[in-house]
């Protein structure tokens, strides 16, 4: 009988074939694994934060201090009033429309009343910036509305044209600063000083938000006595922070005050 060799099956061509294909497979294999894991464990963490896309593919883009003077302009009013004794005074305010529809002028309370006595005016006069004509409020036919705690009064004109009342009522192109400001915020004022009557529209001072004492911020932009009533505007917001105030030489080291808008429209903040 032949003796059969048990090594011989494994001498055949074809089985020496296909154990090398197993081999080089898994050396492959191993290879692959090896480098996978090499590569995983060399690569750095990322450490920056997510980007957190716009709503919009195009955001709005800031708008430039002249722009912002050029949006807010229009509602600074040039205020005349003239009083019992002779006396005329200048000052400045904002023009506003009421939710009612009413048109009104938010100023000082010391820019509608003397010095004095604290009288009302008998007329007041009032100019905007691409309107020649002045309106006029009497004190008979008209409310003037004085606020007894803080510096604050408005009161309303009837006798607008369409382009008077259309500045007025474009409330919804502005906007009143729904939140504190900080210290260190810019901002511009617009007024007309006591030379106003140089000016065809207002002029415009920037300064930074210096402080606060609840309810007026105190700053650092000049604040004529002319400019008292006008209007201070956040420039990063680009919304109405309140009532500028001229302080008296040698008071507050001659910073200017604002009248928080919170206090004027009952706004909760």
């Amino acid at each position: 009988m032949e003796k059969i060799n048990k090594n011989s099956q494994f001498n055949s061509p074809i089985v020496i074939i296909l154990l090398s294909i197993i081999v080089i497979m898994g050396v492959y294999f191993l290879y692959n694994q090896n480098n996978n894991t090499t590569s995983t464990q060399q690569q750095p963490i990322d450490t920056t934060p997510p980007i957190k896309k716009s709503a919009t593919a195009n955001p709005p883009t800031p708008k430039d201090l002249p722009s912002i003077i050029a949006e807010w302009s229009p509602s600074a009013a040039l205020i005349l009033c003239n009083f019992n004794n002779g006396d005329s005074d200048f000052g400045s305010g904002f023009l506003y429309s009421n939710s009612d529809g009413s048109i009104k002028v938010l100023t000082n309370k010391h820019v509608l009343t003397e010095d004095i006595q604290g009288n009302l005016p008998v007329s007041c006069s009032i100019k905007i910036p691409g309107n020649g004509n002045n309106f006029y409020t009497q004190k008979d036919s008209d409310t003037f509305v004085i606020n007894d705690k803080f510096d604050w009064a408005f009161f309303n004109i009837t006798n607008g044209d369409t382009y008077f009342n259309g500045i007025a009522k474009r409330n919804g192109n502005l906007s009143i600063c729904q939140k504190q400001e900080r210290t260190g915020d810019s901002i511009v004022i617009l007024g007309y000083p006591d030379y106003a009557g140089q000016f065809a529209n207002p002029t415009a001072t920037e300064g930074i938000i210096s402080g606060y004492a609840s309810p007026y911020y105190t700053t650092s932009a000049q604040i004529e006595s002319g400019n008292s009533g006008g209007i201070a505007i956040d420039i990063k917001n680009d919304c109405y922070i309140g009532i500028p105030s001229a302080v008296k030489l040698g008071q507050y080291a001659n910073l200017g005050r604002i009248l928080n808008a919170n206090v004027p429209f009952n706004l909760s903040y």
